[in-house]
């Protein structure tokens, strides 16, 4: 993960949850190539505690928006993590603006 986040902020949210978030100069290609670094370094197998941990599940919810509070960020990186995870693993989703939806 350190790898596919090379430049960014890395926050533990709780459990197996995680932020990530990048330079304010990121463009989208660039967070959607990181989704995609990432889902790939989770793929290898991975050594813990003296036991090899051959398969890794990740689920991604990315959100590319600027100027959006907390909450509105929250929410919809939420949804975006649930349609991941809904697609299986090894899988991320791009979260959709608050911008048309109902109130």
């Amino acid at each position: 993960m350190r790898e596919a986040a090379e430049g960014s902020e890395v926050a533990r949210l709780g459990g197996d949850e995680f932020a990530v978030v990048m330079p304010s100069d990121s463009t989208a290609p660039e967070a959607e190539a990181f989704a995609d670094r990432l889902v790939q370094a989770l793929r290898r197998p991975y050594r813990a505690q003296g036991t090899c941990l051959p398969d890794v599940g990740v689920s991604v919810g990315l959100v590319y928006e600027r100027g959006l509070g907390a909450e509105d960020l929250a929410q919809i990186v939420d949804e975006a993590l649930y349609a991941a995870k809904q697609a299986g693993r090894r899988a991320w989703r791009r979260g959709t603006t608050l911008i048309g939806r109902a109130a």
